[in-house]
């Protein structure tokens, strides 16, 4: 039952962690969500249109800025150009016309022509290689736009691109919302195992606006991972041998800066990474399996093995007690029919006695003593003396027998005492940990529950601030309709927060199902135990009533 507890207990922890985890990043994206767009919904298209020549000089003072906001707020770089283009560069008045439907079929043209024609300055995709987010436009993901990402290999299943996040996760992106950023001049990463020749000829293709292996990596056909180059998948690798190296040393629980261990961990080779992995695992064991002992209960003596020896010992002693009365009685039987009999020859005698004294008076006939040389005839003193000291050894052994039995009983019950206390501590201290469970899985549900009010006032508040923007933009152009957009499922691994939220409350609701149960179960193990010890006691007391007269006999 206790392993079961602790099992619970462990996954309930892992459940409340990963929602504490969730909902801390929903939080935060809501949050940041919520300041883009009261940021960008100020209502200034209430102005009157600008002319050809302000439209162009509005344009042209920071055009790369506006650009960037608009991707920020979830839209491709070429539907956002063209946006501001269309609108003259007046960032107020692109954001409204991204979002008219009657605009999609315009922007859709614009990004597969931008697609199409591609840019010579944009680098391949590549394994191994750095990119930045761009172009979500969902709620849970467009906090991820702007971020820096390591691309780590092309899954062709989902025709997406795996990424490691700045945070260590792992996401899968579509390529059209992925722009590389390499540190070499052409954009893209250069090799020290790379021969000269290649080197040239790739950069020619790169100055021609012919990126390489361009079909393998941004269309992502099935065979881009086979013709990824070795040294890739080999920083590949020791990326991840990086990140679990970390994980386990942070699950060590031992304080270290975050820094140092960076450092250390970039200077290890693979080997030396792999070693340290292969430790670690090794001390996690050890350290479980030493924690699982020390909470182990200590074993309880053989106290049945020691009942079932003391009632052999006490059926033997009964048996020799029994012999050695039976043995008694025929001595005291034969002690008793040689008084008879010497008695008897003592009239014998006195009656032979006086009839020869009578007949010769003066003849004295003298006491013959018996001759030593019969040896078959023993004198009766002797045999009578041999039986009596015999009795007194059997009436000793008796009372010792009778001591024997005295310390069998106080053994006994000594046992059934030990037995009674160790079911009671037991008992105590797994009610001890059911109550401290309960409390700590009380406590947890209180800090989840508040979480969740949180996050739903959270996203109240971006549902008026959301309608607050709404409202100036439809009083100022009343004839633009602005329809609402439904999110694209531009992740994979991103799940509604209502769905989490139920899971989590289902998982607590089985938790508490199972304490409860397990209470029930404690509590009907207790009333076993007091019924077992009375049951014994009873017993016990019949047991010496029963050989009470024969230890008093």
């Amino acid at each position: 039952m206790s392993e079961d507890v602790r099992a619970a207990v462990g996954k309930m922890s892992r459940v409340l962690r990963l929602a504490k985890d969730r909902a801390n990043t929903q939080f935060g994206k809501v949050r940041e969500r919520a300041k883009r767009f009261s940021l960008g919904g100020s209502p200034t298209t209430s102005q009157s249109a600008p002319s050809a020549t302000e439209s162009s000089s509005a344009f042209m003072e920071d055009p790369d800025q506006k650009v960037k906001q608009l991707m920020d707020l979830g839209f491709s770089e070429a539907a956002a150009r063209h946006a501001l283009r269309a609108c003259g560069g007046h960032l107020d008045i692109a954001g409204p016309w991204l979002l008219d439907e009657q605009n999609a079929d315009e922007l859709l043209a614009a990004e597969v022509a931008a697609q199409e024609v591609g840019s010579p300055a944009r680098p391949p995709l590549a394994a191994g290689g750095r990119a930045r987010v761009t172009g979500l436009q969902t709620a849970s993901a467009a906090a991820l736009n702007g971020s820096d990402v390591l691309l780590q290999k092309w899954d062709a299943a989902s025709q997406r691109w795996i990424v490691s996040m700045p945070d260590g996760t792992v996401k899968s992106i579509r390529p059209q919302n992925l722009d590389p950023l390499y540190a070499s001049p052409h954009g893209r990463p250069v090799h020290e195992d790379e021969p000269a020749e290649q080197t040239e000829q790739t950069e020619q293709r790169y100055s021609a606006g012919q990126p390489e292996q361009s079909g393998q990596h941004q269309a992502g056909p099935a065979s881009a991972s086979a013709a990824a180059p070795e040294d890739e998948r080999s920083d590949l690798d020791r990326e991840e041998l990086k990140i679990l190296a970390r994980t386990m040393l942070e699950s060590t629980g031992q304080p270290r800066q975050q820094s140092v261990t960076d450092e250390v961990l970039e200077a290890l080779s693979e080997a030396d990474l792999l070693e340290l992995i292969d430790g670690l695992s090794r001390d996690l064991f050890v350290r479980t399996d030493g924690q699982q002992e020390a909470q182990e209960p200590p074993a309880r003596p053989d106290v049945a093995g020691k009942i079932v020896e003391l009632e052999l010992e006490e059926t033997r002693l009964r048996s020799l007690a029994e012999a050695q009365a039976k043995r008694a009685e025929e001595l005291e039987a034969r002690e008793a029919a040689l008084q008879e009999a010497e008695a008897a020859l003592e009239r014998r005698r006195s009656e032979g006695k006086e009839p020869a004294e009578a007949s010769a008076p003066a003849v004295r006939i003298p006491f013959v003593a018996p001759k030593e040389d019969m040896q078959d005839a023993s004198p009766t003193s002797t045999t009578l003396e041999a039986e009596r000291a015999e009795l007194q050894r059997l009436r000793e052994e008796a009372s010792e027998m009778q001591t024997w039995a005295h310390v069998r009983m106080s053994v006994e019950a000594a046992a059934k005492d030990l037995e009674l206390r160790q079911e009671a501590a037991k008992l105590e201290l797994e009610e001890t940990r059911l109550r401290s469970l309960a409390e700590a899985q009380a406590k947890r549900a209180e800090e989840l529950e508040a979480r969740e009010a949180a996050l739903q006032e959270a996203e109240a508040a971006l549902e008026r601030r959301r309608s607050e923007g709404k409202e100036p933009a439809e009083a100022s152009a009343p004839a633009v309709r602005i329809p609402f957009v439904a999110p694209k499922e531009d992740m994979q691994d991103a799940s509604p927060t209502s769905t989490t939220l139920e899971a989590e409350r289902a998982e607590l609701q089985r938790l508490r199902e199972g304490v409860e149960a397990a209470a029930k179960d404690l509590e009907l193990r207790q009333e076993a135990a007091k019924r077992a010890a009375e049951e014994r006691e009873l017993q016990f007391l019949e047991e010496e009533s029963a050989q009470g007269p024969w230890l008093n006999a």
